[in-house]
């Protein structure tokens, strides 16, 4: 028994001996699993083990089995070999956990950083038997071993417990190896802060985001669109960065996809360009930054960003974030010039620029394995967006400031422009008053043709010069924003007999006809300023006319019903049938002081304001002129402008007909101007008119005159006088006559004195040069007179037999009357016509027919009488 004990004894002692021998040989073999030295889990809240555990790089299509039988050669751990960097390897980690303490222990082990793709964790439950947990960014998180940022496994170890453990690390991220043991609860009240701290940083630039937003939307600046959209990218790429997207916003059970962290990086470096060129300027100077700019962004970001989402993620972001560092760095040069250059505001965005280069330096350098990642390098990563974000926005604010600056003295400067160009036209329309004024009486009296042909010459050039110079005049107070509207009761028919007698006119100019079509609603009276619509169209059809010769005119109009009461869209097309736009000339011609290639080589009349003009008063009505046209095919412009349907009696009236005679009556005009040629022009024109007029060369005299004189039923007055003015002339006449109608004649608008007062004002408002027929029809309307017009009655239709040529005047008068048919001078044909038939009575039947169609604007019949 004694033997036999003795014997147990020794085989037992000699087991052990074996034993330990085995472990000694399989310790000491290479790569063997069981190599590494035990770490005691102490009771501290956080336990560094890089220096504690061993790793190796193996290949991606090893398994853990082929891990633990020796498939990849593990070495003792540094902080430098566990950087890893960019890499296609997959990492294992082994460490064995040992719990030296008398009772159970939990801890949760942190390997590297939260941007990793796949972390898998292997614990050994018997020989040759494995359980595996996974985790990383495309692990959906209900599948994680614990809920959280980071990769996470949490280890339980009973007293005295020894555990083996293995762990995976494969990414196209950059890889750091670094394990962390925590104390659960110390792990997430560091993690809570940090977390705490990173979403509040990028709440910080959703908030600035939004705010930029509302700066654009007030401003309709697009460097504060193009640097919103920057900032929202940011935003997205640091919560893909960071990890908070994956983890609180992805859904729980999808897998997270890391492509979207290129797009945003894509993204941002788009809008940094964009954002860039719009702030700094395209000047020369720069465009050498910005080429390479684009280049960058085009030859390399984008090509860069789809590499990585379609091929190779890891070299795609590799590339994508060296050119930011690159384009950042041209940015901080950009700003720098244009802060030398004296561009105050480009030194906020430098350094701002300046800032994220050096926390994205920091950035880089751990991402390439030059170094362990911490958490610091997070915090300093989003403090480098967070930064820069409000310095470069202040810097735009200070843009911001000095464009509003330069916008307020822009405007300041148009506006002096503007009254400067008034005071000119007062001038200019001073001599052109006593210029037509004095061809308006002169025509009224019969003379020879070539007496007729000169004064209709003077007439049409002195209106074409008044013409050019309101052009002028409306262009600058479009773009200082001071045109009006005012709308009138209008009557349609007569509105549109007054577009087709002008259209016809026109037209029959360059030997064209003229077409006018209205379909659409029935209408009778429309409220709507038809005097811009009129100039509207007469702008258009002098367009049409200078481009069209021996074609067709034709305008369109359709009145259309809208879904509000009472509301009309007027629809106008002005179509010819002339040489057509060139498509480099489509917009061109919509400039001031513009005009199509060929009418300027043609040598056309007038300084290509027209259209400008038009489409700022189109757009000022709410609506849009836009042109179709091919060479050699015609044009074709369109508007629409809105009306609105009124009904008799619901405000003033626009009437194109005006009367030509006072039909008897003595009535008395106080005539009050201080230029006496136009003063005397004037009072001539309403003599013969029938009426009694006396005259005051200033404000003064003619108060003193009302004073001692009770007998005047009208006063006409002009603007500016040096001797009291007609704003002083109205004020002391509403005082001591408050029925007495006042006339305001005046080269400008209407400019009161400050502090006039607002209730007062003139009964009548005449532009000069002064229209005869307007100046008598105002007087006529303000006083209830009877009229009497004296155009002729409406001729017997043409008669078109042929003329005998005995009736017919001699070559030279043909001549004449050609060239006045050239000019469309319809009254110089009619004092032609008439001269003629008294002076030769055998021409009296050709003169009477030449009479008859010019009064009709028969172009056709005319044309055909001056060849026979």
């Amino acid at each position: 028994m004694d033997n036999g004990a003795e014997c147990e004894g020794v085989t037992q002692w000699f087991c052990a001996l074996l034993a330990g021998l085995a472990f000694l040989l399989v310790a000491a073999m290479p790569g063997g699993v069981w190599a590494a030295d035990p770490i005691a889990v102490l009771p501290v809240a956080e336990l560094d083990l890089s220096k504690q555990v061993d790793w190796c790089a193996a290949d991606p299509g090893l398994d853990v089995v082929a891990i633990a039988a020796g498939g990849c050669r593990f070495a003792p751990a540094s902080s430098k070999a566990l950087a890893r960097g960019f890499s296609k390897q997959a990492f294992w980690l082994r460490l064995v956990l040992v719990n030296p303490a008398a009772e159970p222990v939990v801890r949760w082990l942190r390997v590297g950083h939260a941007r990793l793709l796949r972390v898998s964790f292997f614990e050994a439950v018997a020989p040759g038997q494995w359980r595996r947990s996974d985790t990383g960014l495309t692990v959906p998180a209900t599948r994680r071993p614990v809920f959280s940022i980071d990769p996470i496994l949490p280890v339980t170890l009973a007293a005295g417990e020894r555990r083996t453990l293995l762990v995976r690390v494969e990414s196209t991220t950059f890889i750091d190896l670094n394990p962390t043991l925590w104390q659960p609860n110390a792990y997430a009240k560091s993690r809570g802060q940090i977390v705490l701290f990173q979403a509040a940083s990028i709440g910080c630039l959703l908030v600035t985001t939004l705010f930029t937003m509302m700066i654009y939307f007030q401003w309709k600046d697009l460097a504060y669109l193009y640097f919103a959209a920057g900032l929202f990218a940011k935003s997205v790429y640091l919560s893909t960065d960071t990890a908070l997207l994956p983890t609180y916003l992805w859904p729980e059970d999808l897998s997270f996809d890391i492509r979207l962290h290129a797009l945003a990086g894509l993204a941002i470096g788009l809008f940094f360009v964009l954002f860039i060129r719009r702030f700094v300027g395209t000047r020369p100077a720069y465009r050498g930054y910005h080429a390479v700019l684009l280049v960058l962004l085009f030859g390399g970001m984008i090509p860069a960003a789809i590499w990585s989402c379609l091929v190779d993620y890891s070299a795609g972001i590799r590339v994508m974030l060296l050119l930011s560092l690159l384009m950042s760095t041209l940015a901080i040069a950009l700003c720098w010039r244009a802060w030398r250059n004296g561009f105050r505001p480009a030194g906020f965005l430098m350094i701002a620029y300046i800032i994220f280069v050096a926390s994205q330096l920091t950035y880089a350098f751990v991402a390439f394995g030059g170094g362990a990642y911490v958490d610091l390098i997070s915090i300093i990563n989003l403090w480098g967006f967070l930064m820069s974000s409000p310095t470069a926005l202040f810097g735009i604010a200070m843009h911001k400031d000095d464009m509003q600056r330069q916008l307020i003295a822009a405007q300041a400067e148009s506006a002096a422009r503007v009254d400067f160009l008034a005071r000119m036209s007062h001038e200019l329309r001073t001599p052109l008053d006593t210029i037509l004024g004095t061809a308006q009486l002169l025509s009224r009296a019969p003379g020879p043709p070539r007496q007729a042909e000169g004064l209709s010459t003077i007439r049409d050039s002195g209106w074409h010069l008044l013409r050019m110079i309101d052009d002028i005049l409306n262009h600058a107070r479009g773009l200082a924003g001071r045109f009006t509207l005012v709308p009138v009761q209008v009557d349609w028919p007569s509105f549109l007999r007054g577009i087709e007698a002008n259209g016809r006119l026109l037209a029959a100019r360059n030997g064209n006809t003229f077409l006018l079509r209205c379909t659409g609603a029935p209408l009778r009276t429309v409220r709507f300023d038809d005097g811009r619509v009129r100039q509207i169209l007469d702008n258009l059809l002098s367009n049409a006319t200078r481009h069209t010769r021996n074609g067709r005119i034709q305008v369109n109009c359709v009145p259309i019903w809208t879904d509000r009461p009472n509301q009309l869209l007027l629809h106008f097309e002005v179509i010819d049938t002339g040489e057509g736009i060139a498509p480099a000339d489509r917009d061109r011609i919509f400039l001031p002081f513009e005009r199509g290639g060929r009418t300027t080589r043609q040598g056309g009349r007038g300084v290509g304001m027209g259209l400008a003009i038009s489409r700022q008063l189109v757009e000022l009505m709410g609506g849009r002129l836009t042109v179709e046209s091919q060479l050699g095919m015609g044009a074709c412009f369109r508007f629409q402008v809105m009306a609105e349907a009124a009904w008799a009696g619901s405000g003033p009236s626009a009437d194109s007909s005006l009367p030509a005679a006072v039909l008897g009556g003595q009535h008395s005009v106080l005539l009050v101007e201080d230029e006496e040629e136009s003063r005397r022009i004037l009072a001539t024109l309403l003599s013969e008119s029938g009426f009694v007029v006396h005259e005051a060369s200033s404000g003064r005299e003619a108060v003193e005159w009302c004073a001692m004189v009770d007998s005047v039923d009208v006063v006409m007055t002009d603007q500016f006088m040096d001797d009291g003015d007609g704003w002083m002339v109205l004020q002391t006449l509403s005082r001591l006559y408050p029925d007495l109608p006042v006339v305001l004649m005046s080269a400008a608008p209407p400019t009161p004195p400050a502090g006039f007062p607002a209730q007062l004002s003139f009964a009548a408002h005449l532009l000069k040069p002064l229209d005869h027929r307007r100046v008598v029809g105002c007087l006529g309307d303000l006083l209830g007179l009877g009229w009497e017009d004296k155009a002729e009655p409406e001729p017997a239709p043409v008669d078109e037999t042929p003329v005998p040529s005995s009736c017919r005047p001699d070559r030279a008068e043909i001549r004449v009357l050609r060239e006045m048919i050239a000019n469309g001078q319809m009254s110089a044909i009619m004092a032609w016509a008439d001269e003629l038939a008294l002076r030769e009575p055998r021409c009296a039947p050709f003169a009477k027919r030449v009479h008859a169609a010019a009064h009709q604007l028969d172009f056709p019949t005319l044309q055909a009488l001056a060849e026979q």
